[in-house]
């Protein structure tokens, strides 16, 4: 039946909600699906946990940046190990997808595993956080799609320094497979990492820079490097779950200055600072500037 003939008065509609949350990680989308009836459901072939799941209804408010959507969930389901297994957020995007289903549309309610014959999207956006909501349920925040459309984004400047993100494709251009360092993690406590393989450089030479590691769950997760010394470097946020023994790939840092640029990468042509603006300001009230 035509989910608009359902959906036309309350009395002839019987509807509940499909969840489903999507994470492209290291070339593997991993998926999370949840239906809050009190069975399991099947959905073009995938099926849909049955958990107390919900959420607080789409608004519509004309404002995308201010139109939050709010989903509760119990604490002990596999999504919300998965989003706190690393200690801190993921560092690839979730997506979130809410899809309508009304009991007229599920075959085989009487089966073990009925399935939806048909379902509509009412709702889609990423996940921008998770919280203990109580003992024992979390609440996660999503934002529509248009809403990062909103936000507003950095702009170059003009200064001494590169603005340019090291190992972007468009602008910096440096390829980041030729400075990648394979390493085999010797210790790992909180945000210390220690590698033989990082002694082999000077103090330095990856601050700034980041790792790059499959977590237990199959993640691949990405981590700032604050600090290197020796044969240990200090992370922007603690791992959790690395052991000795594990793989990890490290790329140096830029400080954003000519001699790196030069020195580090051969990368000069790509530049974007502008190394000899004076060093003054042009608003010191002089007018001979």
């Amino acid at each position: 039946m035509a989910t608009a003939t359902l959906e036309r008065s309350a009395f002839s509609g019987r509807p509940l909600q499909l969840y489903r949350f999507l994470r492209s990680s290291g070339g593997t989308d991993f998926y999370w699906r949840y239906n809050g009836s009190d069975r399991d459901l099947t959905y073009l072939g995938d099926l849909y946990e049955a958990v107390s799941i919900s959420d607080e209804g789409v608004r519509l408010t004309g404002e995308a940046a201010s139109s939050e959507f709010k989903i509760t969930l119990p604490s002990f389901v596999q999504f919300c190990d998965d989003y706190r297994a690393g200690g801190v957020p993921p560092s690839d995007t979730i997506y979130a997808h809410v899809f309508r289903v009304h009991a007229d549309d599920i075959t085989g309610l009487d089966t073990a595993v009925p399935f939806v014959d048909m379902a509509a999207v009412v709702w889609a956006g990423t996940v921008d956080g998770i919280t203990q909501s109580t003992d024992t349920e979390m609440q996660i925040t999503c934002s529509t799609l248009a809403a990062s459309m909103k936000r507003s984004g950095l702009r170059y400047t003009w200064q001494k320094n590169c603005p340019h993100m090291l190992y972007d494709p468009l602008t910096c251009k440096v390829d980041k497979a030729d400075f990648r360092v394979d390493a085999t993690v010797d210790e790992a406590h909180g945000s210390i990492v220690t590698a033989s393989e990082f002694a082999g450089f000077v103090d330095g030479w990856f601050t700034g820079g980041f790792i790059e590691f499959v977590t237990p769950e199959g993640f691949l997760e990405t981590r700032m490097i604050n600090r290197h010394l020796g044969s240990s470097i200090r992370l922007l946020t603690p791992v959790l779950g690395m052991v000795i023994g594990d793989p990890v790939v490290a790329y140096p840092g830029c400080r954003r200055t000519v001699r790196d640029c030069i020195d580090k990468f051969n990368n000069y042509e790509n530049y974007g600072g502008f190394p000899h603006i004076p060093g003054r300001s042009p608003y010191d009230g002089n007018p001979v500037f």
